[in-house]
């Protein structure tokens, strides 16, 4: 059966390299740690959206290290 492979953010945030040409990429006004709260908050929102509508999700968390902000 086929079904979803999500990682978890572990270091989501703004990414100073890849900024000048990812137009969807917005410097975070309320801080770091806000953002990634919110990115973990979007994140469970998806996996429970996926399962609610019967799909295998499979969620692996992400490591600090290195980091992968975007």
């Amino acid at each position: 059966m086929a079904g979803v492979l999500m990682i978890r953010p572990a270091a989501f945030g703004w990414n100073e390299e890849t900024a000048a040409t990812n137009t969807c990429q917005n410097r975070p006004r309320e801080g770091a740690a806000a953002a990634q709260a919110a990115a973990r908050r979007e994140f469970m929102g998806m996996v429970r959206a996926l399962r609610d509508r019967g799909g295998p999700v499979r969620v692996v968390a992400d490591t600090l290290a290195p980091a992968r902000p975007d």
